[in-house]
Order: structure tokens, then sequence, then C-alpha cells
């Protein structure tokens, strides 16, 4: 299946990559791109030969969240339909958290917003310390006895902080 702002590649080993495709936008996410991630892991649990999936962004970074064109119009979209497209987008990230095939976010750069979601639906998070600029990642974990001060908070940090409160596992040597 081909999809528009998604690639989606298979390994004989069984490892499904799917790749989020707006290098340009720092794969900010779309409508468009909710519903073929939706459909691609969907898509995904009907194969037999698939043992995981990998999350990753093409380009510098993973995912910079919704797309701020999208975002300026919601504003003055009718609530009907905005709750609509909530459902969708809430639908593509509980797709990816309950899906029974383990999937791992393999977070090459900036994961923010609706990104951040995305990365914390995958069952294990692969920071990469070689991404430019790091990975800058909000401390949202509530579990674990490595919670930090900016636990709640707003603040971000870069990868080596997300690394040392838990929330993924060294990329070193990742590109």
């Amino acid at each position: 299946m081909t999809y528009e702002t998604l690639v989606m590649q298979s390994s004989p080993a069984g490892i499904a990559m799917l790749t989020l495709n707006r290098p340009g936008k720092l794969n900010a996410l779309t409508d468009l791109m909710f519903t073929e991630l939706h459909d691609a892991v969907r898509s995904l649990e009907t194969r037999d030969d698939v043992r995981a999936i990998i999350l990753t962004g093409s380009g510098r970074g993973f995912c910079a969240g919704l797309d701020l064109d999208l975002a300026a119009k919601l504003p003055a979209m009718p609530t009907t339909r905005f709750y609509a497209l909530q459902r969708r987008w809430a639908a593509a990230i509980a797709a990816l958290r309950f899906t029974p095939i383990p999937v791992i976010a393999a977070i090459n750069g900036p994961a923010a917003g609706a990104g951040f979601s995305l990365a914390l639906a995958a069952d294990m998070r692969v920071i990469s310390r070689l991404s430019p600029g790091g990975s800058r990642i909000r401390e949202k974990i509530r579990d674990g006895v490595r919670r930090r001060s900016l636990l709640g908070s707003w603040s971000c940090c870069g990868a080596a902080a997300a690394l040392a409160c838990g929330l993924g596992d060294d990329g070193a040597g990742c590109p």
C-alpha cells in the first residue's frame, strides 16, 4: 500500500518501518497523515509476517506536532467538524498505543506536541543523541523513580535529560 505522507517498508525479518514523510515541515501532522497512520497500523495488524513496527521521521525531525497551517484553521472551524477531526487524530494515536504488535519510536529529532504523543504511544522509545540540536522532548513521564523537577511543566529537555528520566533508550550511534 502506498501513502502520500508515510513511507511503509517491510523487512524479511518481520520489521515494518513507518516513516513520517514531510521532512520540509519536520513531519508536522496533517489530517491526512493521521488517517494514513491509522490505516497503516490497522493494515499491519492483518499481516502474519509483521513482528514489530518502527516509527520514525524522515529528515532531521521525528515530528514537530500538528501542522501549523491546520492549527490556524481550528478556531474558525465548526465545533462538530473540530470534534470529528479530534476523534480521528486520537484514533490514530490509540491505534499505535493499543496494537498487539510491539511499536518502537526511533526518535531522530524534535518530538513536540502531537509528535510527543506519537512517541509516548510506542512501547519503546530510542532517542538519537546525534540528531541536530538534540531531541527536545517534554518531560511528562509520571511514573518511575527518576522523575525530574520539570515533571508536569511545559519545559523542554534535550536528549540526555530525556534519557536520564527514563523516557527512552540510548540510540548512540544511530543516525
